[in-house]
């Protein structure tokens, strides 16, 4: 066991090894935020609960600082623990209930474990710092589940409870714990029962209460076609992961549809079949399926499809794809003496192209700009994709580039308040002042036209201040500039945007006036600072 261990542990460093020079990407920037409410247990537990991730990151936050380089480490060390986890789960239930296949559990658990180790689908999960959250959870359910199954009850409910407080999309585990007793050990159902009443905790403080206002926030409608679609691309993509994407939000053909409810359809009459013909396959069907139950709602309260929603159900299709294989290798056995080497040939090959897929996945995630940019060409469609590339670009101060991919976004959805106030910012800092004022009024339209937080207003205030002051025009500049400020009355820096306008109208009593309000907020704020000692 040691030397499996041992290989797919080399195997996952070499298809993540440049996973670990990534840098902080998308909604990994938001972690010092999230460290903020770090202790705060009454946040922690209504609005998060994923303490125990939130807990692991400040701790390594803690002890080497923002750099993105250990948290990567964390995350692949976290995912090799996952894959022997794996390894062990498959293993033992080839032993149930005399249903499994005890002489061919160690290759099973191997292949499948081998496939789970660097299939390219789960680098989401994997090489993105924000995807910690998937990794723990899954360390805890399949610990839980493999306690459950060696009659460690109590145990594996604590270990339960971890995943919970590690994210509330463990829930599913007293499903997956009904469905192995009902296959393999029914006697073992009442055990179940405390699994069930803790999920109760969950369900009634965070998942219910924000239901309504993540569809709110959402503005979209209830789509009961797009759970077929979105089972039926996760299925593709295990089986050939061609275009993998941030945003799978590219238009459906008449072909998407009849595929999703074909393979749907077909999925339930094979889960029907491997029922009534072997426990195992039916089982790791229907932990595929489970796994997915979270993210396959009609509710548009999350993305309809991401990759890293997958990362724990996919075993159960790595387990589906490993027992295929393993039976063309019985069948080929039975009329070609070489026939194993054929099978070991075609399972290395295999491991090879989805290594190496897996490695140049990984390259997209390197950058801020690489990955959107890599983003934007796999979803021509995503408006949030060229949006947010367009804003890489911004930041590499390709300013013309830049404008072209925003305003692409706004082709694709016109209504999109951030959008034009990032096209504002981009035609600002090329020079284009006057398009830039036209583009932040579009968006304070869009903004104050429906319910949103003051904290994008007021950085429009503060930007068309900005704008005008360039353009001299110094009465308009201090009407932004004090709107800006009434919205954030203790942010120094809006206090010193007004004493500069002040200064440049030559109203020099009331500039003092704003910088030393400023200086007494934040008494070596160098700005301020600078400001003061240009009056004298």
């Amino acid at each position: 066991m040691r030397k499996r261990f041992l290989f797919l542990g080399i195997i996952i460093l070499i298809a993540y090894h440049n996973a670990i020079f990534g840098q902080f990407i998308s909604d990994d920037k938001s972690l010092p935020a999230v460290m903020n409410h770090f202790g705060d247990w009454k946040y922690m537990f209504v609005h998060n609960m994923s303490i125990i991730s939130t807990g692991l990151s400040y701790l390594i936050y803690r002890i080497n600082g923002w750099q993105p380089f250990y948290f990567h480490v964390v995350n692949i060390i976290l995912h090799i623990i996952n894959v022997w986890l794996v390894y062990v789960l498959v293993k033992e239930l080839c032993h149930c209930g005399g249903a499994g296949r005890p002489k061919q559990s160690v290759p099973i658990a191997f292949m499948t474990a081998a496939i789970f180790a660097i299939h390219p689908i789960l680098t989401e999960a994997v090489s993105w710092v924000s995807g910690q959250s998937y990794l723990l959870y899954t360390i805890f359910i399949l610990l839980s589940l493999l306690l459950f199954i060696k009659k460690r009850y109590w145990l594996s409910l604590v270990i339960f409870i971890l995943a919970l407080l590690s994210s509330v999309k463990a829930v599913i585990l007293p499903l997956i714990l009904i469905v192995y007793c009902w296959s393999f050990a029914r006697k073992k159902l009442r055990y179940v029962i405390p699994f069930a009443a803790v999920v109760l905790i969950p369900l009634l403080i965070i998942i219910v209460p924000n239901i309504g206002p993540r569809m709110i926030q959402s503005q979209a409608k209830p789509d009961f076609i797009m759970p077929f679609v979105s089972f039926a691309t996760y299925i593709r993509l295990l089986f050939w992961p061609d275009n993998l994407t941030f945003f799978h939000v590219n238009p459906l053909t008449t072909g998407d549809y009849i595929f999703s409810f074909s393979a749907a359809g077909l999925y339930l009459l094979v889960l029907l079949y491997f029922w009534r013909k072997d426990k195992i396959v039916f089982f790791w069907l229907m932990f595929f399926l489970i796994g997915l139950l979270p993210v396959i709602t009609p509710l548009p309260i999350a993305s309809f499809v991401a990759e890293r929603y997958v990362y724990l159900a996919a075993i159960g299709m790595f387990y589906v794809l490993a027992r295929i294989l393993l039976w063309i290798d019985v069948l080929l056995t039975r009329r070609h003496d070489f026939s194993h080497l054929i099978s070991i040939f075609s399972f290395t090959l295999i491991i090879v192209l989805l290594m190496i897929r897996t490695i140049e996945r990984n390259n997209d995630w390197q950058t801020n700009y690489s990955f959107w940019r890599a983003t934007a060409i796999s979803t021509p469609f995503s408006f949030q994709a060229h949006d947010s590339y367009g804003m890489a670009l911004v930041d590499k101060k390709l300013y013309s580039d830049a404008i072209a991919e925003l305003t692409k976004a706004l082709i694709l959805k016109p209504d999109y308040a951030l959008g034009h106030q990032n096209l504002a910012y981009a035609y600002q800092l090329s020079g284009r002042l006057s398009e830039a004022i036209n583009e932040y009024n579009r968006a304070l339209y869009l903004y104050q036209s429906v319910a949103t937080s003051t904290d994008n207003i007021s950085k429009i205030y503060q930007d068309l201040g900005g704008a005008y002051l360039s353009l001299e025009q110094y009465d308009n500049a201090l009407v932004y500039a004090q709107k800006a400020l009434r919205l954030e009355p203790a942010n120094a820096d809006l206090m010193t945007n007004v004493g500069i306008v002040y200064f440049k109208l030559g109203n020099k009593e009331n500039a003092r006036k704003y910088f030393t309000a400023a200086i007494k907020m934040i008494p070596n704020f160098s700005k301020a600072n600078y400001w003061l000692q240009q009056l004298k």
